[in-house]
């Protein structure tokens, strides 16, 4: 079985849990949990030619990203192979899990960002003039 198939087998199990995967030296996440990622840890989200969003980091990082998931109380699995077999190698549970709220907040951020990469260009589009006349609106509206 292919590792992206591991690891959506274990999001369907575990939908609201943060699934943190070993491949080489670099723990990934996949799919929607990239956007939570990125809302907390600002973590580039990288998306292959698939289609399917990862976020990555370093071993040595791993620890920073446990104390910071638990502060938020985000439920999430580290899962990992050994001598070649797949498991769950920690797996944090939380009675007042953030999991939602979190995934809500970063769809929304995500929403915005890309309406303002829109006006933002629409902005660069335009001549000094008009761009100055919208800027002067803006900042009374603001």
């Amino acid at each position: 079985m292919k590792f992206i198939d591991i690891y959506f087998n274990y999001k369907q199990k575990y939908e609201d849990y943060i699934i943190i995967y070993l491949v080489g030296n670099f723990y990934q996440i996949l799919g929607e949990d990239t956007k939570i990622m990125n809302e907390i840890f600002h973590y580039k989200v990288l998306v292959d030619s698939n289609g399917i969003s990862k976020v990555g980091f370093p071993l040595n990082s791993l620890e920073k990203v446990k104390k910071r998931l638990k502060y938020e109380n985000i439920n999430f699995i580290i899962v990992e192979k050994e001598d070649g077999i797949v498991k769950i190698k920690k797996k944090q549970k939380f009675n007042n899990n953030q999991y939602h709220c979190y995934n809500q907040r970063a769809i929304e951020n995500h929403k915005r960002t890309k309406q303002i990469e829109i006006i933002t260009n629409k902005l660069y589009s335009l001549n000094n003039e008009k761009y100055d006349e919208l800027m002067k609106e803006i900042e009374k509206i603001l």
